[in-house]
């Protein structure tokens, strides 16, 4: 059974690196940003894993995002926007239905959620907002901008870091905004470890 599990996640996995092939290093280093801020801030175990594998899945809602809107080379216009903010809902309805990933299916919904409210879909605020999914905006956030991409360049970690504490208490947790950036500034990104092939770990 627990190799099912882990066939799924492969599966899905590999299906959303087929679809969108930037999706597949961004995942591997969310999930390890995500899992040492989590370490950093004392989450028990149980939690490390539900983030680890939020962090592999936050982006499977992509499948169903036309290939030209994820392609694009430049930037989006306001309705390809709107598309896009439909890929947390499209992945909460791709897994909800396997039982084992129940504790991840509303971070992978949430995750674009903000502290101030103003994210999708359901526009949680605050306190709403689970701690996990708060800190898998953080890592998504930072990777994206660190991160070269079809319409523009990588900022340095420096300048995301930036970002980072401008957007706290709007965008960000900032109970947790100080530890997380600290965390990142200790990660060397030439280092990450391939969480992808070692998702033996996942409950």
């Amino acid at each position: 059974m627990r190799k099912n599990y882990y066939d799924t996640v492969k599966a899905l996995i590999n299906a959303i690196e087929a679809k969108d092939p930037y999706t597949s290093g961004h995942a591997n280093r969310v999930g390890e940003y995500s899992v040492a801020i989590a370490q950093e801030i004392n989450l028990s175990s149980k939690q490390i894993e539900i983030i680890k594998n939020a962090a592999l899945l936050h982006d499977i809602g992509k499948i169903g995002i036309d290939d030209r809107i994820l392609n694009k080379q430049e930037g989006l216009s306001d309705l390809e926007l709107e598309v896009i903010k439909n890929h947390p809902s499209i992945g909460y309805d791709i897994i909800k239905d396997i039982g084992f990933l129940k504790d991840v299916m509303n971070i992978v919904k949430h995750h674009h959620e903000k502290w101030d409210g103003s994210g999708y879909p359901q526009g949680l605020k605050g306190s709403e907002i689970p701690i996990e999914t708060t800190i898998l905006t953080i890592s998504d956030a930072y990777d994206a901008m660190t991160t070269d991409r079809p319409y523009r360049k990588a900022l340095s970690s420096e300048e995301a870091v930036k970002e980072l504490l401008k957007y706290s208490g709007t965008q960000f947790n900032p109970e947790i905004i100080d530890k997380a950036i600290e965390t990142l500034r200790k990660i060397d990104k030439n280092g990450i470890d391939e969480i992808q092939n070692n998702i033996e770990g996942i409950a």
